[in-house]
């Protein structure tokens, strides 16, 4: 009589209590899925940016770049590619007037380094088809030194490590990176009910103007990968040593040209080297480059080197004593849309 029927009462009154525990699990899985896709979403590409304060000017920079190059779905004839003496060199929209050539500016800053120009140019090349050519441009004084010495060092561990083609096998590494992601997330869709949660991205990016990673975003995607710098230089504050120019290529710069130079042969995409103008009246100091310069042509034949190597411009056409102000990109982008439209033979 009694047989079974204890079971059955039990087992029915614990299945409500599991299907509440697997509607609860399921719930918050579902939660966790949607706030790691918001989180990615808004801190894309393996968390180079940090989603707990607003990014730095090199940082946001860096991004602009790197990210256009792997979610930009755009086909160009040229592509600029370079420090940020490229950045703020060639206005790509006065070049695509100039030359009827559709173009994107893809420089950065120099903590990346060759090697980072290098690895912005791979994720470029397979996300969009390859173009007519590619322009390396780099500030002379930077050949000679390390990236290190141009910018704050932890920002390229950031981007080496979210972007460099190595396999991620750190398990620890990929469940943080989850975490915030989810985090992130929760931010992200705490912001209309919060002011302080709406996300360091919608906050100033220091030294910008009060502009912020998206507002200042939306001027350099408008300006084709260009960033006018807004100042000029007083001639008179110009002393001897800023006009030096390194003796040779650093060892370490010189292979990472060459891995570019090799990069763009893999993929048949022409490559073309042009130094941007540098600060000074004479080239008294451009011997010693000239001749590193000459050396790394001969190792990397592929690479076409442009002429005049170098460029002087006085300081009415920077903004500080390496980058060129929006009267200097003007008159250096004329000189490459004339130069570019000679080798690419466009009328």
């Amino acid at each position: 009589m009694s047989n079974g029927k204890p079971h059955r009462r039990c087992w029915r009154s614990i299945t409500p209590n599991v299907f509440v525990l697997t509607a609860g699990v399921d719930a918050i899985l579902a939660f966790g899925i949607v706030m790691f896709g918001l989180g990615a979403w808004r801190n894309r590409d393996e968390g180079f940016l940090k989603c707990d304060r607003p990014p730095s000017d090199y940082e946001a920079h860096v991004w602009y770049a790197i990210d256009y190059a792997v979610h930009g779905l755009e086909d160009n004839d040229v592509i600029f590619l370079g420090d940020s003496t490229c950045l703020c060199g060639v206005r790509t929209r006065r070049f695509e007037q100039l030359t009827g050539l559709k173009a994107y500016n893809l420089g950065s800053v120099g903590i990346v380094g060759p090697d980072g120009c290098g690895i912005i140019l791979d994720h470029y090349l397979k996300h969009h088809p390859k173009p007519r050519a590619v322009v390396f441009c780099m500030c002379p004084w930077a050949l000679g030194v390390p990236a290190s010495a141009t910018g704050p060092s932890q920002i390229r561990d950031q981007f080496l490590s979210a972007y460099a083609p190595h396999p991620t096998d750190a398990s620890a590494d990929r469940f943080e990176t989850a975490l915030r992601f989810v985090r992130q997330g929760a931010r992200v869709l705490a912001g209309p009910f919060s002011k302080s949660a709406g996300g360091p991205f919608n906050e100033p990016i220091p030294g910008r103007n009060g502009l912020t990673l998206e507002s200042l975003g939306k001027k350099i995607r408008d300006e084709r990968g260009f960033f006018e710098h807004p100042n000029a230089l007083p001639i008179d504050t110009v002393r001897r040593e800023d006009r030096d120019l390194p003796p040779a290529v650093l060892p370490a710069n010189r292979d990472a040209i060459r891995d570019l130079a090799r990069l763009a042969t893999e993929n048949n995409v022409p490559l073309y080297f042009r130094l941007t103008p540098a600060l000074g009246t004479d080239a008294e100091s451009f011997d010693g480059l000239q001749s590193s310069l000459k050396q790394l042509y001969e190792e990397c034949p592929q690479m076409i080197p442009t002429r005049p190597e170098l460029v002087l411009y006085d300081g009415t056409f920077f903004g500080e004593t390496l980058h060129l102000n929006g009267r200097g990109a003007d008159r250096f982008t004329a000189c490459v849309a004339e130069e570019m439209a000679g080798l690419l033979d466009v009328p």
